[in-house]
């Protein structure tokens, strides 16, 4: 079987290219962000490495979906991209998909996207994706992510466990939330592949437990030795950071990024849909998959390299 990550240059397609081979998959990986850095890190004869301009060029999308069973798709961010721009890429997606015709598309929308209208930039073009993808040809199935543990490794984060022992997050003291790791969302992804329950539908995922911030604190305490301490970040200074993070890389101007994460984080935390929290026992019994839980997934963490 043949499978092609889109995205698979980053952080959330790399997962689902090293989830792939090891479960006997030939991958092909398309990007554009940090090719060279992981065709060099990773050679393996089952895997090919493809740049594709998403949003120019359709024929090089066309090229790298020749002969493809499974398509897995990871977009760019759309906090911090322009609307426009990731809708057009998301059709030049699909329009290569009615010519290559793979057996079915697994999009991932990395965030948790409500049904409905949706106010906030970000999970409004994640749903229009949905829609565009829902009303193809092609049979699909749509992974809606609540949040990565992975984010504990991130530049907004890890200093302040690493350095200040300090986990901040703009999360209140007592918000459950459903954290996973990249890797068990590219096995999801895998395993619906050639499950045909789902065609057609979108599943909101996250791990195997619902955990407070003190919860994270204290698993990050005993994995680290450490006395680590759990804030609540006020959410208008996590906005500033990410806008310091990620505005001068983007389209977005650092007020956009700043106040669209505002409202988003603010609606997270008082939401009664409870979006971060997830009963993943229904979808764990019917994949037949085992997810990893924080404590697991901490001891496997190299803190000084891992991105």
């Amino acid at each position: 079987m043949k499978l092609c990550v889109i995205g698979g240059t980053g952080q959330q397609g790399y997962q689902q290219v090293l989830a792939a081979l090891e479960q006997g998959y030939e991958v092909a990986a398309i990007g554009q962000s940090r090719t060279l850095s992981r065709e060099a890190k990773l050679k393996n004869e089952n895997l090919s490495w493809k740049k594709a301009d998403l949003a120019n060029n359709k024929s090089d999308i066309i090229l790298a979906l020749q002969a493809v069973d499974y398509v897995l798709i990871n977009m760019p961010s759309s906090s911090f991209n322009d609307e426009n721009k990731l809708l057009s890429m998301f059709d030049n997606l699909l329009t290569a998909c009615d010519i290559a015709a793979p057996k079915k598309i697994i999009f991932n929308t990395s965030m948790y996207v409500a049904e409905g209208d949706i106010e906030f930039q970000a999970p409004r073009v994640r749903r229009e994706m949905i829609n565009r993808l829902q009303q193809s040809q092609h049979s699909n199935v749509t992974v809606k992510p609540v949040i990565y543990m992975d984010n504990l490794l991130a530049a907004w984060t890890r200093p302040g466990i690493t350095e200040r022992n300090v986990f901040r997050y703009p999360h209140h003291e007592k918000l459950e939330v459903s954290w996973i790791c990249l890797r068990d969302v590219a096995h999801i992804m895998l395993a619906l592949t050639d499950n045909n329950e789902f065609d057609g539908q979108e599943i909101t995922i996250g791990g195997p437990e619902a955990l407070k911030g003190h919860d994270i604190a204290r698993h990050l305490s005993k994995s680290l030795s450490l006395n680590i301490e759990f804030q609540s970040m006020p959410i208008p200074e996590f906005g500033k950071i990410m806008a310091g993070l990620f505005a001068d890389k983007n389209s977005f101007d650092a007020k956009k990024i700043s106040d669209e994460l505002v409202k988003v984080y603010t609606w997270y935390n008082s939401s009664p849909l409870e979006p971060f929290k997830v009963d993943m026992q229904p979808l764990i019994d019917k994949l037949d998959i085992e997810l990893t839980y924080f404590s697991e997934w901490i001891q496997k963490v190299d803190w000084e390299t891992d991105d």
